[in-house]
Formats: structure tokens, C-alpha cells, sequence
């Protein structure tokens, strides 16, 4: 399930289901924060929101999504500290998303 506080958005299934509808909805991969314990995308303009609502994300309260984050396991990679995995072709240093 994809879910998004209208600001980010993550997913319960996997890191990939969450690349797979970014794609599918046209966010560019530099919008990826491949943070330890929260990897998300931003969603940055109405458009993207609208979009991601449009495909099916489910709209929460901005706490609701922190709890979201913090009780599934599919969102953190295994080894505290460790960057999340950028979408495919876009990793640059230190796991940071390029253009």
C-alpha cells in the first residue's frame, strides 16, 4: 500500500513497489530520499499529489504516516545507519539520488 501526508510519500509493500509507482506516476527519481530509518519520496507540486491520489495512494495525517514508517520493516533496509537503495541508475556518493 502506497501512502503518502501530502508531503511524502512511502509504501508498506517494499522499496521497489514504492520505485515502481513513482515511475508509474512520472516523479523523477532526485525526489527519492533514501533516508535510513524513513526512505520516501517528496512530493513536491499539487500535480504529483494529485497524481499519486489519482493512482491509488491513500492520503494520511502527517503522524499517521510517521507511524506508518516507524511499524513496518519493509521501509527500513536491514543494518541500522544504511542509506535505502536509489532507484535503479541513479544512485550517485554516499547513496545520495542524481540527476
Amino acid at each position: 500500500m502506497i501512502y503518502t501526508d501530502g508531503i511524502h510519500m512511502v509504501s508498506t509493500d517494499s522499496l521497489d513497489d514504492l520505485h515502481a509507482f513513482a515511475a508509474r506516476i512520472g516523479l523523477p527519481p532526485r525526489w527519492f530520499h533514501p533516508a535510513p530509518r524513513h526512505p520516501h519520496y517528496d512530493l513536491l507540486t499539487d500535480d504529483a499529489l494529485a497524481k499519486a491520489l489519482a493512482a491509488g495512494a491513500r492520503r494520511v495525517r502527517p503522524r499517521d504516516i510517521i507511524h506508518v514508517i516507524r511499524t513496518n520493516p519493509a521501509l527500513a533496509p536491514a543494518g541500522a545507519g544504511k542509506a535505502a537503495t536509489a532507484p535503479p541508475g541513479r544512485e550517485g556518493r554516499r547513496g545520495c539520488v542524481r540527476d
